[in-house]
């Protein structure tokens, strides 16, 4: 109940706050590699600055235990070119990991076993098990990976329009469908198309109030 992002003015940056136990929450920045120190030091006061900008969380970190020394993650997303083979299907993190925005891992993993279990049971009864018999869930998995990552890459765009979206009623649950990783169903979402068409317009009229929010990457990037 208690999972925040917060955004905050720094390029194609975020925080993250993710409660593990009662007593224990993980708190993180996002950050792309040109705003990163590289230095132990470096990391830990550009962490503190990122705080600063959402004061009520600086002032309970302040308040807070840390029981972990700082970590550094970096370029963990990847999609495998080639899913199915003869004898051969990836599931879950063998096929691809995309970035994490949304904690959605498990949740694309059992869906992605559960799309392959399809075929599987097909490639069992005709006894082929040769790479076309898995191409219903090939394509499927790509069809929701490609979604997802349009999705994540508007996040980086426009981030506040995640704000606008989740608490509008017309698209809240569209919102909320993606979040937990529902992303197979449709090969052009209505939700996806939307959130294009705004960031847009955005995009094209340097007077737009949101313009100044832009990230530096782009919506029309997938990779």
């Amino acid at each position: 109940d208690f999972i925040y992002i917060h955004f905050i003015p720094v390029s194609n940056t975020w925080m993250w706050q993710i409660p593990i136990t009662d007593t224990i929450t993980s708190v993180g920045v996002v950050s792309q590699k040109q705003n990163f120190p590289t230095t132990k030091e470096g990391r830990e006061k550009f962490f503190w600055e990122c705080a600063e900008l959402r004061p009520e969380l600086h002032v309970e970190l302040k308040r807070a235990q840390q029981i972990r020394d700082f970590t550094v993650e970096a370029d963990y997303s990847y999609a495998m070119t080639v899913l199915v083979k003869d004898n051969l299907v990836l599931i879950g993190d063998a096929a691809r990991f995309v970035d994490p925005i949304f904690s959605s891992g498990v949740s694309i993993a059992l869906n992605s076993a559960r799309f392959a279990s399809y075929d599987i049971i097909k490639a069992l009864q005709n006894g082929n098990y040769s790479k076309e018999s898995f191409h219903d869930y090939e394509s499927t998995l790509k069809k929701g990976v490609n979604n997802w990552y349009r999705f994540i890459h508007m996040y980086y765009r426009l981030n506040v329009l995640f704000t606008y979206f989740v608490n509008t009623p017309e698209y809240r649950l569209d919102v909320l469908k993606f979040l937990q990783g529902d992303v197979y169903d449709e090969e052009n979402p209505a939700l996806l198309h939307a959130m294009e068409k705004i960031i847009s317009q955005v995009e094209s009229n340097p007077q737009h109030p949101l313009h100044a929010m832009l990230g530096t990457l782009t919506s029309k990037s997938l990779h």
